[in-house]
């Protein structure tokens, strides 16, 4: 993210723990608004827009009321996919898994061409590296080979601005690089005890992954670690030029960097080359190498988890299990990853899909009017 909105994000996300005054409170919000308000979306033309599209490009879908929406729902396989890759170039969702191996629904997110889930740490056969536990696949891979994984699955897709989607992808990007650790809830605990920079005070399952609902806990325990380190006041030390310039220095390495190769993306990055040099001119007490690196982890994972969760409150995303959150205000279609030969359900606005946290139901549906 640009310089000028990183001092925003993180001054308006962290101002409670400062003595700025409410006058200052108020500047800090409007500038932190007009920033936002320049790259601004009005959801209700990007569906008419998306309508539009879905209409030439002759992709299946139909119309379903929610709240007082209507919203497109979309079939997305391997051969839609290119006819959408605009919109999903510049959107992101969670996903509701139908799991084919077991009875419980699986959680995961897209963002762009990338599908994201998480698990045990070292047990992914595809996208991990780092030890992280998060699987980062290809979305056209994943289309190929859904069946394989999922009998089907339910986004509710959320069409983004541009420093949304950078501020997501950067997020995601520190934690598969595994610059912090959140711990999987569920199976073998045993190799956490190896990871230094693991946040002890939260975890997370699939869906508290995919809806990213531990990140206020994360953020809380990340700025304990920097005032533990020798940062006396958290905001007044986010705001310094050197260290915006250090911040705004690693998330451009970490987002030129190869997510699926842990020689490109990876905590050591922090700390050796230019971004090394920075990081010690910043650093509020001396500290040996592993300290420095702990150090470097806290700054950049608390920098990451700010604005991500700016971005997830923005798009109002909940912590439920299942597709509650279509009634969003920022959603702007439901995209249904399932068959081909599904298409004449769409057409005919005669499609559902059941799992085991969610009912996507044929109420309030009707088939998009094309025109010849």
């Amino acid at each position: 993210m640009g310089l000028t909105l990183r001092k925003y994000l993180i001054t308006f996300s962290l101002v409670h723990l400062s003595a700025i005054s409410f006058a200052g409170c108020n500047e800090i919000f409007k500038n932190l608004t007009a920033v936002g308000s320049r790259s601004g979306l009005d959801i209700a033309q990007e569906r008419r827009n998306l309508i539009q599209h879905l209409t030439q490009e002759k992709v299946p879908a139909y119309m379903k009321t929610i709240g007082n929406a209507e919203i497109p729902v979309v079939l997305l396989t391997s051969k839609t996919e290119g006819k959408l890759r605009d919109y999903l170039a510049q959107s992101l969702g969670t996903e509701s898994m139908t799991h084919s191996s077991w009875p419980n629904d699986h959680g995961a997110f897209r963002f762009g061409n990338a599908m994201l889930d998480a698990y045990v740490p070292g047990k992914r056969p595809v996208g991990e590296v780092n030890e992280t536990g998060i699987s980062w696949k290809n979305l056209s891979d994943y289309l190929a080979h859904h069946n394989e994984i999922s009998k089907g699955v339910i986004e509710v897709s959320y069409k983004v601005t541009p420093d949304e989607m950078r501020l997501v992808n950067y997020y995601f990007r520190v934690r598969q690089a595994g610059i912090f650790r959140v711990r999987f809830t569920l199976g073998d605990q045993s190799m956490y005890s190896k990871f230094p920079n693991l946040l002890r005070s939260t975890g997370d399952h699939c869906f508290g992954f995919c809806k990213n609902s531990s990140l206020g806990a994360q953020k809380v325990e990340l700025q304990q670690h920097l005032t533990e380190a020798g940062v006396k006041n958290i905001p007044e030390y986010l705001a310094r030029e050197d260290v915006t310039d250090f911040l705004h220095s690693a998330e451009k390495a970490i987002l030129s960097a190869n997510p699926t190769d842990a020689a490109s993306l990876g905590e050591r990055m922090l700390v050796t080359g230019e971004l090394g040099t920075k990081l010690k001119k910043i650093l509020p007490v001396p500290m040996n190498e592993t300290q420095t690196q702990l150090f470097a982890d806290w700054l950049v994972g608390l920098d990451a988890t700010i604005g991500h969760e700016v971005v997830n409150q923005a798009l109002g995303i909940s912590s439920d299990t299942g597709i509650s959150d279509m009634s969003n205000p920022r959603v702007t279609a439901i995209l249904v990853i399932d068959h081909d030969d599904k298409a004449p359900q769409f057409e005919k606005a005669d499609y559902e899909m059941r799992g085991k946290f969610f009912h996507l139901d044929k109420s309030g549906t009707k088939p998009i009017v094309r025109t010849q």
